[in-house]
């Protein structure tokens, strides 16, 4: 059972990668400028140059998301299934702050993924005109219950 579900995850996963770079693109307006919190050093950049990525690039960030998403128990019996939308800050060292869910779908999903994205590993951080800077990044991850 749990090969199927790795495997599926890992299908999954694919589909993911291609929504991430959906998602990103469609929230970038290159006429934007940056969302601030609260002064210079602390902007946040939701349009970037160079967005943050994670160690390895996008396969290893799929890979990393399969081999460590857990289908809920819950969400299984319930038959819950859809897409949690995350988003969180790559601060300029490459740590992973601020992670909050956009869009949840309940039965443990969402706890699941906070859960995930608190264990990766420091990302290369974003740039902007060539310096690290704090970066938000939104990631879509599809849960989707494995045929029997």
């Amino acid at each position: 059972m749990t090969k199927i579900i790795t495997s599926l995850l890992f299908i999954l996963g694919l589909t993911l990668m291609s929504l991430a770079q959906e998602a990103t693109k469609s929230q970038i307006d290159s006429t934007a400028k940056p969302d601030t919190i609260s002064s210079e050093n602390d902007k946040v950049f939701t349009p970037i140059e160079e967005e943050p990525q994670f160690p390895g690039g996008e396969t290893e960030r799929i890979k990393f998301l399969v081999e460590n998403i857990k289908y809920p128990p819950k969400a299984l019996r319930k038959g819950i299934h859809g897409t949690v939308i995350v988003k969180f800050i790559v601060e300029k060292s490459g740590k992973i702050t601020d992670i909050s869910i956009v869009k949840g779908i309940g039965g443990g999903c969402d706890e699941e993924v906070i859960r995930v994205v608190e264990l990766m590993p420091n990302w290369k951080p974003g740039k902007q005109r060539g310096k690290a800077v704090r970066a938000q990044f939104t990631m879509p991850v599809k849960f989707s219950i494995p045929k029997k």
